[in-house]
């Protein structure tokens, strides 16, 4: 009887071992990125409602959105910080930057800051011709956060097609307000939230690209060059 005690106990241990080396990497992984993709999915809503408030003229509405993206992304580190503990046990792998999170966090302080500005609309002087160029790039931002979240869950890289396009006739058509003078009739107030507009656009940009950088490190495990991480 002890004896085969022990072999049930035994056999049961080396049960629990296989199914945790087998369930766990499907499930360190599947978390940690159905999580980014909710993330991602957020911050299109607020870049889309963004976009509209420029359209439309108007201040930008306050939105709960913030609040429940602080704590999607939240959610996406602590899973990110089980999946490497389970690593560090040798019990699943994966195959997530650690970059992600922290690339995702400045995207959410790029959304903070355009929206800081857009509590306001723009000068009237300006929102003729600024205004449609930076909808234009939100929405190609918006674009490029449901392509990530796309390349994210299919596991491949993200498509880059005719995004680049919005941000440069946005530099283009800043470049030429300042250029006309028009924007030295402003107050103080309005030219630094006009310079802060584009300030912000141009770092969500690059905080983007950089986010589809470690995107596609996913799907071709060669790490890209990059700045800021």
């Amino acid at each position: 009887f002890v004896f085969d005690r022990i072999v049930e106990i035994g056999l049961g241990g080396v049960i629990g071992v296989l199914a945790m080396v087998l369930i766990f990497p499907a499930r360190s992984h599947t978390v940690v990125v159905s999580r980014s993709v909710t993330v991602l999915a957020r911050m299109r809503k607020l870049l889309l409602a963004e976009a509209e408030a420029l359209d439309r003229g108007e201040a930008l509405a306050p939105s709960l959105e913030h609040a429940a993206l602080r704590q999607a992304l939240t959610a996406v580190e602590q899973a990110l910080k089980d999946a490497d503990r389970e690593r560090a046990s040798r019990l699943a792998d994966h195959r997530i930057p650690s970059a992600i999170p922290r690339t995702l966090w400045r995207v959410r302080n790029d959304l903070v800051a355009i929206g800081n500005v857009l509590r306001e609309p723009l000068p009237a002087t300006i929102a003729s011709t600024l205004a449609p160029a930076a909808a234009n790039l939100l929405r190609a931002e918006a674009e490029l956060t449901q392509r990530c979240a796309i390349a994210l869950d299919a596991v491949t890289v993200v498509s880059r097609e005719d995004l680049s396009a919005a941000h440069f006739a946005f530099t283009e058509t800043f470049s030429g307000l300042r250029q006309s003078g028009v924007m030295r009739a402003l107050d103080f107030n309005a030219v630094g939230r006009t310079f802060g507009l584009a300030y912000t656009l141009d770092g969500l940009h690059r905080d983007l690209a950089d986010l589809a950088d470690r995107i596609d490190e996913i799907a071709t495990g060669i790490p890209e060059p990059t700045v800021n991480s």
